[in-house]
């Protein structure tokens, strides 16, 4: 059943293949998320976080011609950005230690692994809408 409190809110989904986008789309719909922006690369995503209030992102890792660690260390550094500490969930089908410590690294709040269910999705999302698991996640990373 879809949580009323995530209505609201807005999520950015960004990924360079659209049924990928589709995909996560349906899936934070399900969960009750109603105001979905797309963006197809990190450039596009980051011109969307300097317009709009984005409260949750969800980013693809490979992606051309700025890819998800790019777009998020830039969203992260950007003063004037008004979505710049919005809780980043990355998924990616590169599950690598070093890939997650450069996810971590760049300013990542939650990683997954595709192929994507709606159970991992959730339970992503839910961690980093949490702020004290945020702070708890960031306090157990080390580089």
């Amino acid at each position: 059943m879809p949580d009323k409190s995530l209505r609201t809110l807005h999520v950015l989904v960004v990924d360079d293949h659209e049924p990928m986008r589709v995909l996560i789309t349906a899936l934070l719909r399900a969960m009750g998320f109603e105001q979905v922006l797309w963006a197809g690369d990190g450039g596009d995503a980051l011109a969307l976080c300097r317009r709009y209030k984005v409260d949750l992102i969800v980013t693809d890792l490979m992606m051309k011609p700025m890819d998800g660690l790019e777009f998020v260390r830039r969203l992260r550094a950007d003063p004037s950005g008004v979505s710049r500490d919005a809780p980043v969930v990355m998924a990616t089908g590169h599950a690598e230690r070093e890939v997650v410590i450069a996810a971590r690294a760049a300013g990542v709040d939650e990683f997954m692994v595709k192929p994507i269910t709606a159970r991992a999705l959730a339970s992503r999302v839910k961690r980093a809408l949490d702020p004290e698991a945020r702070a708890e996640a960031k306090r157990f990373y080390v580089a």
